[in-house]
């Protein structure tokens, strides 16, 4: 087995599933995400469970009637069935595509209903205790990568794995000193600290 480290500047890092372009339009990949969370190696399937442990951490522009008043009329059906989106239990939602930061789980769920997209993002901040775990799209016929993403030390980490490649990133702020809101609007003071495994 061969190990490499290095650091590198932040790049999108997205898992993508199906994720729709606009009103109308056919998904660019085949098929949504599937996602599972666990706590302490356990497998969350209580709701209670997810109120306790997932739900305090969750953050979304459609939840803020004060600074968001026109998001928050529109998210009015995410809000309601919230839990079971997130879940993945609602028949007519699914997760499209996620996106790590170095301080949360972007999560982009989508509804297209009617023919119109419904898209609404949250954000599940890097404080949570749950791990959560990913099946993403498949990538050729029987690849089918897979994300284990936990936060370590206040920042996010993923554990990616194709067949045999296995990558261990750690998503960190350069400079914590210069930020002076969230780091997904100051992309160039953010880096990737990535282990590559891998076997021959």
């Amino acid at each position: 087995m061969g190990v490499e480290k290095y650091e590198k500047d932040y790049e999108h890092y997205e898992i993508l599933g199906t994720r729709n372009e606009g009103a109308g339009t056919e998904a660019k990949f085949p098929r949504p995400l599937k996602m599972t969370a666990y706590y302490d190696g356990r497998l969350l399937e209580k709701d209670e469970d997810w109120q306790r442990l997932v739900i305090p951490y969750v953050i979304s522009d459609y939840f803020d009637e004060k600074n968001c008043p026109d998001l928050y009329v529109a998210g009015a059906e995410f809000r309601e069935n919230c839990l079971a989106i997130i879940k993945g239990e609602h028949p007519e939602w699914h997760l499209g595509y996620a996106e790590v930061l170095p301080e949360a789980l972007v999560l982009s769920f989508s509804n297209p209903k009617d023919k119109m997209l419904i898209d609404c993002a949250l954000l599940i901040t890097a404080d949570t205790p749950v791990e959560f775990h990913i099946i993403g799209s498949e990538i050729a016929p029987g690849v089918t990568p897979a994300y284990t993403i936990h936060s370590e030390n206040g920042h996010m980490v993923v554990d990616e794995e194709v067949r045999i490649k296995r990558r261990e990133l750690h998503f960190r702020v350069k400079d914590p000193g210069k930020e002076t809101m969230h780091t997904w609007h100051h992309y160039g003071n953010k880096c990737m600290v990535v282990k590559e495994y891998t076997w021959n």
